[in-house]
């Protein structure tokens, strides 16, 4: 049989397309009209893909533009050429969809492009309809936020505060909002566009408030703010919002000072008051708890539903009262990342100590009982091994297996009681004669901490996190005053996977202490008990370091994060990362008040 023949017209699609790549490379918006235009004469039928590309080069030429003052838009011609830009898109996207309804996974990106030539080009209207058809069917597809942020470009522009108002709340947190009640965004890019839909609503609403009474300028502003403060703890310096804050201020003849330092006891030099520190209320606490059990529990197996059920049933009987819960496994683990480094009982034991050297601090060291046993291997690998994703809060459906059976603890001296579980007295009697130096010392660090009062052996299936969290939690649900939850983890993971509610953000910010652990490196595993260990503690600040109101009302305070330079791989700095790990981002504040609240001792100032 002889060769099939070639189809030339996917050998002039091919060529096209290739024609096509390389003028939106060279952004030569000229070459890519006249490509599209060539199609149209000849029939020739492009993959979506191909319009994606088209799209984008034309979105991007007027973006440079769109940068300008409207003074300088109006002299170079920008507002006649995005118009002309947006009717070229308007005659490539109706001819793609004449072709075909099937967007090819393109969909989104095609919308939005679209979505953003429209606005740009101050069709808000037809913006609006391209944003109502990517939602229906048979697209039905979930904006995202950057589908919003030229829409509400243009009503900042236009003076349009209450189209932009109505935008944010019928649209942008329907469709973008967490899943889950009181959530927030955390992810760099998602952070940073939130702080652009906000700054944008801010600038809407400055060009518009004129046209307003006192009460509705007021109330305006007034939810906009409370949405940053809720959504928004801390801003941004790229994304815009602190101008559009200062020119929102201006309004109302606020004074506005940029660049402050507010002292560690939260005094502000501005206006001589105090920051306060948000705590979360009861009611956010009990969700708390409920997030953090149904994290432990969701689709478990039985057998960990039955520890989990004798874990709480025990914590409910103990008329115990901690409030410092030490993170056992993280302290263990600190500072054993070289050759031979091992699962340090004595840096548990030197940080228990320095907790309650004052004696006015009571401690509870969650643990896995396998830490605890004479025969478990301390040896840790120089390299962590990677964790397995685990999904977020209702994005699981396969229930867990039981798994095989654990080992059984070492057999007790005879006479001994038997070993008991986890919500009873973990049992030490072991025969020290079958130990070596090095495991004696370790039960007998074991030993002290349950003579003390202060071990709880967590659920051998459980994750101890979810254990000891539940633990701190529940105390300040006690009424236990300034508990602390002692560890280095930094609880990204266990924030994300409860969807990023806020309350669990709020309650980390007050009740998680950081700790450093200074030590000379043992030469062997067994002089590890002789080596001198300095402990540092660095509990949580006086104050929230998050955007929040004064008491009367009469100022508002903004931390803004600042960019740090990432420290050479080979300097000092870098090698010396894991002993920064307890410092606070660096922060400046924005403070806008009314102009009696102005300490006569600091001027404000830009």
């Amino acid at each position: 049989m002889g060769k099939r023949p070639a189809n030339p017209r996917a050998a002039e699609v091919k060529r096209v397309r290739v024609q096509l790549t390389e003028a939106c490379k060279e952004k030569a918006v000229d070459r890519v009209l006249e490509i599209f235009h060539e199609c149209e004469v000849s029939e020739l039928v492009l993959p979506q893909s191909s319009l994606a590309q088209a799209l984008s080069a034309l979105a991007s030429a007027g973006e440079a533009c769109a940068e300008q003052p409207r003074v300088v838009q109006a002299a170079l011609g920008c507002e006649a050429a995005r118009a002309e830009h947006f009717g070229h898109a308007q005659r490539m996207f109706e001819r793609a969809r004449a072709d075909s309804q099937d967007w090819g996974g393109q969909g989104e990106s095609i919308y939005t492009l679209m979505v953003r030539l429209a606005s740009r080009a101050g069709e808000l209207d037809v913006a609006m309809q391209y944003l109502r058809e990517m939602r229906q069917p048979p697209l039905s597809i979930r904006p995202k936020l950057r589908t919003f942020v030229p829409i509400l470009e243009a009503c900042a522009s236009a003076g349009f505060a209450k189209q932009a108002e109505i935008l944010y709340r019928e649209d942008v947190l329907p469709a973008c909002s967490a899943t889950e009640a009181s959530a927030l965004w955390t992810s760099e890019e998602e952070d940073r566009l939130w702080q652009c839909i906000f700054g944008l609503r801010l600038r809407a609403w400055s060009a518009a408030s004129d046209k307003m009474d006192d009460g509705e300028r007021h109330s305006c502003l007034n939810a906009i703010l409370e949405d940053i403060s809720s959504i928004c703890p801390q801003l941004r310096s790229d994304s815009g919002i602190v101008d559009a804050l200062r020119d929102a201020f201006e309004v109302f003849k606020w004074r506005t000072a940029c660049g402050v330092h507010i002292s560690s006891d939260g005094l502000c030099p501005v206006t001589s008051e105090h920051l306060q520190s948000i705590r979360p209320c009861e009611a956010d606490l009990s969700s708390l708890l409920s997030l953090i059990e149904r994290l432990a529990i969701e689709n478990a197996s039985q057998r960990k539903l039955d520890e989990w059920a004798r874990f709480k049933s025990w914590l409910s009987r103990c008329s115990l009262r901690w409030d410092t819960v030490i993170d056992g496994a993280n302290i263990g683990h600190c500072n054993q990342n070289f050759d031979r480094g091992a699962f340090s009982h004595q840096q548990i034991d030197a940080l228990v100590t320095q907790c309650t050297r004052s004696g006015s601090r009571k401690c509870a060291v969650v643990l896995r009982g396998h830490w605890l046993l004479p025969d478990t291997d301390l040896t840790l690998p120089q390299v962590k091994r990677k964790k397995r994703q685990l999904p977020q809060l209702g994005a699981s459906t396969e229930p867990e297996k039981d798994p095989e059976p654990e080992p059984q603890l070492p057999v007790p001296v005879e006479g001994a009681e038997p070993a008991r579980g986890f919500d009873e007295d973990f049992d030490f009697s072991f025969n020290a004669a079958e130990l070596s130096e090095e495991k004696r010392l370790l039960v007998d660090i074991g030993r002290k901490w349950q003579e003390q009062g202060v071990l709880v052996v967590s659920p051998p299936s459980i994750n101890d996190d979810w254990v000891a969290l539940y633990i701190a939690v529940e105390m300040c649900l006690r009424g236990v005053p300034d508990v602390q939850f002692v560890s280095n983890d930094e609880l990204r993971d266990h924030f994300w996977r409860m969807r990023q509610p806020l309350a669990f953000q709020t309650w980390r910010e007050h009740h998680s202490t950081r700790y450093q652990i200074f030590s000379e490196r043992p030469a062997s595993g067994s002089d590890a008990a002789a080596s001198d260990m300095s402990v540092q503690l660095f509990p949580p600040p006086l104050y929230s370091h998050r955007t929040q109101k004064s008491l009367d009302g009469k100022c508002w305070y903004f931390p803004v994060r600042l960019k740090e330079a990432a420290p050479e791989a080979s300097s000092a700095e870098a090698r010396d990362a894991t002993h920064e790990a307890h410092k606070e981002p660096q922060l400046e504040w924005v403070v806008a008040c009314d102009a009696s609240k102005v300490s006569e001792r600091q001027p404000t100032s830009d």
